[in-house]
């Protein structure tokens, strides 16, 4: 993705127009999409969604399921689950889908890193046992602080070690992507949706 953006032409400003308008473009649509998604989404915002599907003719579509698929009472361990047409999943069975970005709690502004270790019903709520990922030391440099719309940045490749983060499904925000360049470097890119 980076080296098809390198090729794009511009005007050899760091953030050029072009880069900004596209990328704009393309945050709103997936935010849009996201929203839409929510399963406190306003029923007039589905029905307009309706509509626009029904006279676009969208082909190969999947049926939105407005409602989280919660699991049976009887299960306190999950591979995988299903939360408003996302999947997570644990670590050990796939590492993509186990990479978030998430909130610590509701109240919190502050984006974490984390890999689901485990996916656990507790007292009928699902929670993600979420490992965070270790921030960049400070002696080493981030080459993405120079472009602000475009949504990476780097990490150290290790995970914290200590406790857990639980976290409910709705305040994990996204999926990220991540890419070790070197032994203690890894570059961590938001797939907001």
């Amino acid at each position: 993705l980076i080296g098809s953006l390198q090729k794009i032409n511009t005007n050899y400003h760091i953030s050029g127009e072009l880069e900004v308008t596209m990328l704009q473009s393309f945050m709103k649509a997936a935010n849009l999409h996201r929203y839409l998604n929510r399963p406190d989404c306003p029923q007039h915002m589905r029905d307009f969604k309706h509509l626009l599907d029904k006279a676009l003719r969208l082909k190969d579509r999947r049926v939105v399921d407005f409602e989280a698929n919660p699991p049976t009472s009887r299960q306190t361990s999950h591979v995988y689950y299903t939360y408003c047409n996302v999947i997570y999943s644990q670590a050990s069975m796939h590492l993509g889908g186990s990479l978030v970005c998430y909130y610590l709690h509701s109240a919190s502004s502050e984006l974490c890193i984390g890999s689901i270790q485990e996916i656990r019903t507790e007292h009928g709520q699902v929670s993600f046992k979420i490992r965070g990922q270790a921030p960049l030391p400070s002696s080493k440099y981030d080459p993405f602080q120079q472009y602000p719309d475009f949504p990476a940045m780097t990490y150290s490749s290790h995970m914290v070690n200590g406790p857990l983060d639980s976290v409910h499904p709705k305040l994990v925000r996204s999926h990220v992507a991540r890419y070790e360049f070197s032994n203690d470097q890894a570059v961590i890119l938001d797939l907001c949706r």
